[in-house]
């Protein structure tokens, strides 16, 4: 999954026990952008936060409980900081967290890979 989810709602009904990621995209005119742009998410007119629409897409519940398990781990301490796998370390110079990463040698250089977990990025 890429990208930030804004909210996870989980359905009060019985009927319906899938948790639904909103990602709130605001919009500067009250249209809906163009199909290039759509992403998964919910579509919200920024003048007055009206609904524009909402997508809604098929998902894997058991790898989505998984990972918001292993990041509440992460936040709540239960669990040190992954760092990027090393086919990925083209992300540590994009990220604004590289001059303090523990894993990175020096000021321009990527994690070194024997310090790495190379089954999750940094959360």
């Amino acid at each position: 999954m890429v990208g930030v989810i804004d909210e996870i709602r989980i359905p009060a009904t019985e009927t319906d026990r899938n948790p639904i990621l909103v990602d709130t995209k605001t919009r500067v005119r009250d249209t809906l952008p163009a199909e290039p742009q759509r992403r998964n998410g919910r579509y919200e007119f920024q003048k007055d936060n009206s609904l524009l629409g909402e997508d809604q897409f098929a998902f894997d519940s058991d790898w989505l409980k998984t990972q918001l398990h292993g990041c509440l781990e992460f936040w709540l301490g239960e669990r040190e900081a992954c760092y990027t796998p090393e086919e990925e370390r083209w992300k540590c110079r994009f990220c604004q967290f590289a001059s303090i990463c523990p894993t990175n040698n020096g000021p321009d250089s990527t994690p070194s890979s024997t310090e790495t977990n190379s089954t999750s990025t940094l959360s």
